[in-house]
Formats: structure tokens, C-alpha cells, sequence
């Protein structure tokens, strides 16, 4: 192992389920070196001039696809190391001819390092796993140092959304974000119910959250202060 590369506990589980075939396989070797984010040995990533948005955990990549197609001005990057839905993610952005996508297949928490500060005007981390189990919580990805992390790399008055369909989850998030809220880092932009369920307007829906939510999501919105 690289001893440079920070070592964060998993927050995520398998990174592949069933083998890549046909065009899933080709899309891998041919269009993902082309958008894959790779990380300097020195210095910061480089970025484009424009409004960068940032969505850790895309899952099949509808999500991202959906907000890069409707924002052909905003510079998309999705983080994401299960092989499939990488691969899913690539028939997305080759469906829909995305120009402004990159894609950073390893623990999304490396790129914010390697990240300037106040660069992202907008984050997402849309139904991460919850690890139900106490004893795993601790491998959350909402947790203080990647808050720390965040609002180090996000623009003061950028926006970051969690959303989760597991109760205990939502009220974990409630809890770290209201230290954060304490410590001026972050403000929840919530004034009612309403404002976390349902979903916002600007939220696109995907196949996968309308099949596998298990409970009544929640959307939580906050800004960086």
C-alpha cells in the first residue's frame, strides 16, 4: 500500500457483484480513461472555470446524468467504486453524450484531499450505505472528518444534500450536522417538515431509490457558512 494514501475505515461494501460483459466491459477500457479523474503525486487537482458540483456514492449514475444533462454549465464529478455502477454510469454519459462528467472510482474521501479550497458549489451524498449495525457506524461516511473535509473544499454558501431512507441514519445526521452548526461550519436550511420530505423539486429520482427505499426518505438540506 501506498504509505501516502490516507487510511480511512471502508464506508463502502463490495466493490463489484457480477462480471461486466459486451458493451458495459467496452465502455470501461474505451470512454472511462478519457473522464477518469486521477489523482497528482503533488498538488492539487486541476479544475475547470466553471461551477463544480460533486456526488459522492452515485450508485448507477442516473442521478449525476440526470443533474449534468440539466446543468450543461455546471462541471460534474462522481465518485464511485462499485464496478457496476461505474459501469452503468458510463451508459448514462454516453447516452445522453455528457461533455461535463469526470469520474473518481476510488473512496471518494482521497479526492477531497487532493481538492483546492472553495471549490465546489454543490455536494451530494444521496442514500449512502447505512451500516445499521453499532458496532459499524463508525464506518458512516457522514462523520466529523469528512465534514471537515467538506467544508474546507465546498464555497462558502455552497450547498450539500444528504438524504437517507434509514431513520437511525437521519437522526445520525441531524446530530453531527448540528455540531457543525454549533461550530459555524454548517447551517441546515430547513424552516419545516416540508422542507425535508418530499423531495425537493430539483431532486431527480431514480429507478433504483423508488425500488429500494426501505423507509420515508428524508432530504436534508444545508449550506457552508
Amino acid at each position: 500500500m501506498d504509505s501516502k494514501r490516507p487510511k480511512y475505515l471502508s464506508s463502502f461494501g463490495r466493490r463489484q457483484m457480477r462480471g461486466l460483459r459486451g458493451t458495459q466491459a467496452e465502455r470501461m477500457e474505451t470512454l472511462l480513461p478519457k473522464i477518469q479523474i486521477t489523482l497528482p503525486e503533488e498538488g492539487e487537482v486541476k479544475l475547470p472555470n466553471k461551477p463544480v458540483w460533486l456526488e459522492i456514492g452515485y450508485g448507477a449514475g442516473e442521478h449525476m446524468a440526470g443533474q449534468a444533462k440539466a446543468n450543461p454549465n455546471v462541471h460534474y464529478i462522481g465518485c464511485e467504486v462499485f464496478t457496476n455502477g461505474i459501469a452503468a454510469a458510463l451508459g448514462h454519459i454516453e447516452k445522453h453524450d455528457l461533455k461535463n462528467v469526470q469520474l473518481f472510482i476510488d473512496d471518494a474521501r482521497l479526492l477531497l484531499e487532493k481538492l483546492p479550497d472553495a471549490c465546489l458549489e454543490r455536494v451530494y451524498i444521496l442514500f449512502p450505505d447505512p451500516w445499521p449495525k453499532k458496532k459499524h457506524n463508525k464506518r458512516r461516511i457522514v462523520n466529523e472528518a469528512t465534514l471537515e473535509i467538506l467544508h474546507r473544499v465546498m464555497k462558502p454558501g455552497a450547498r450539500l444534500r444528504l438524504a437517507t431512507d434509514d431513520k437511525q441514519y437521519a437522526i445520525w445526521i441531524l446530530v453531527k450536522m448540528m455540531e457543525q452548526q454549533t461550530e459555524g461550519r454548517f447551517r441546515w436550511l430547513a424552516e419545516s417538515a416540508k422542507d425535508w420530505y418530499p423531495a425537493p423539486k430539483d431532486h431527480l429520482t431514480t429507478r433504483y431509490e423508488a425500488k429500494a427505499i426501505r423507509g420515508q426518505p428524508v432530504f436534508l438540506d444545508f449550506t457552508r457558512v
